[in-house]
This record gives structure tokens, C-alpha cells and sequence, in this order.
């Protein structure tokens, strides 16, 4: 088949057009990196934004579980429900940071988790003062986690 152009036209249009491909598949990697930074960038905001009212939340419920350890038999189902009301929230603060950062967050969850399924809320005052001092852990960690936030 013969052309009617001549053939640098035909090869200037090959050109371009390997020109084209190699500029669309630029692009398309640009944008995939620029997504991936937009959603890191997001992410840490959102955890400089929120996570100082999750961990007050977590507090919250750590004070209210020493008074609840004050008087212990009565009440324990009391202090039993204010552990799982904390589990969302520690689950919660633990997205919200690096994966080292939450695995305190996220360990304390998971006993919770596992504490609520075996026992059903029949801890002896020792396990109870045990979880309560992991929750302290937890959020003093936690708030370290803030400190270096605020630097970054």
C-alpha cells in the first residue's frame, strides 16, 4: 500500500506518538504517587487533629475505672463495660498512628477483646488493676506519640 505522505511525516507521526505513550504513562505514575502522598499527608493530619481528643477520651474512662476499683465487688460489671467502651477508641488511636507507634494501643484492644469473650466480666481485683495500669501505659504512650507529632 502506498502513502501519500512522504516518509518523514510517517516517521515524525511514529515519533510522536511513542512520545505520547511514553508522556501518558509519566503522567499516570505522577499520579499515582501524588495519591499516595495526598493520603499520607491526610492521615497525618487527621491523627494531629484527633488523637489528643481520643486519648483525653481514653483518659476519661482510665479515671473512671480507678474509681470503680475503689470499691471493687460492687462494682465490677460497672468497670467491665467501661473496658469495652474503651476498646473502640484504643482501636481507634491506633489507626490514627505509625504501626510501631499504636502496637500498645493496639495490644491493649486485643486483650481487652480476648478478655471480654473468656471471662464475661469476672476478673479478680488483680486483673483489674493489671488492665487498669496497661490503659495508663497505653496512654502515656500514646500522648509521647502526640509529643513527636508536633515536631514532625
Amino acid at each position: 500500500m502506498t502513502s501519500y505522505f512522504p516518509q518523514w511525516v510517517q516517521d515524525l507521526n511514529t515519533a510522536l506518538s511513542l512520545f505520547g505513550v511514553a508522556i501518558t504513562t509519566a503522567g499516570f505514575v505522577l499520579t499515582l504517587y501524588v495519591t499516595y502522598q495526598v493520603s499520607h499527608i491526610r492521615k497525618h493530619y487527621l491523627a494531629r487533629g484527633r488523637l489528643p481528643d481520643v486519648i483525653k477520651d481514653i483518659e476519661k474512662i482510665g479515671s473512671t475505672l480507678s474509681a470503680h476499683l475503689d470499691d471493687w465487688p460492687k462494682n465490677e460489671r460497672d468497670f467491665a463495660g467501661q473496658l469495652q467502651l474503651a476498646n473502640p477508641l484504643l482501636m481507634t488511636a491506633s489507626k490514627m498512628v505509625k504501626r510501631a507507634d499504636g502496637l500498645e494501643a493496639r495490644r491493649l484492644a486485643q486483650r481487652l477483646a480476648k478478655s471480654k469473650k473468656s471471662s464475661q466480666g469476672s476478673k479478680t481485683i488483680d486483673e483489674a488493676w493489671a488492665l487498669y495500669y496497661e490503659m495508663q501505659k497505653t496512654v502515656i504512650a500514646l500522648k509521647q506519640v502526640e509529643k513527636n507529632m508536633n515536631w514532625e
